[in-house]
């Protein structure tokens, strides 16, 4: 006996109501400091440090690190402000383009001496 296949269309509504089905997985912190956007910020306007809020979350129960909270947040902010999120720099392209980079992580003949000193 075989099975038969099920149509592209049966496939694609069940795969819908799949991703749209709730899940059991808790939001990340990312997605929590993202939502509490408007509490962080009145609570850094009453003068409370990202080490503070990060140490009153972490006490409530989401175990979060200050610099998260703070990148975190800063991103969020970003976002609202419509500005684009800062570009990361490739280690390729530094050293591609800066003639700097280069010299100093070309060996030299006391790169390898213990004591640096010269051969």
């Amino acid at each position: 006996m075989a099975t038969q296949t099920p149509s592209i269309e049966t496939l694609k509504r069940g795969l819908n109501d799949f991703a749209s089905a709730a899940t059991d997985r808790p939001p990340t912190i990312r997605q929590m400091v993202h939502d509490l956007h408007e509490e962080i910020e009145a609570a850094l306007r009453a003068r409370r440090t990202f080490a503070q809020i990060a140490e009153h979350l972490t006490s409530q129960g989401v175990k979060c690190s200050q610099s998260s909270l703070q990148l975190y947040h800063r991103e969020r902010r970003r976002e609202l402000a419509g500005d684009p999120p800062p570009e990361r720099a490739r280690t390729s392209d530094l050293s591609a383009s800066s003639p700097t980079l280069q010299q100093a992580s070309a060996p030299t003949a006391t790169s390898t001496a213990r004591f640096k000193r010269p051969l």
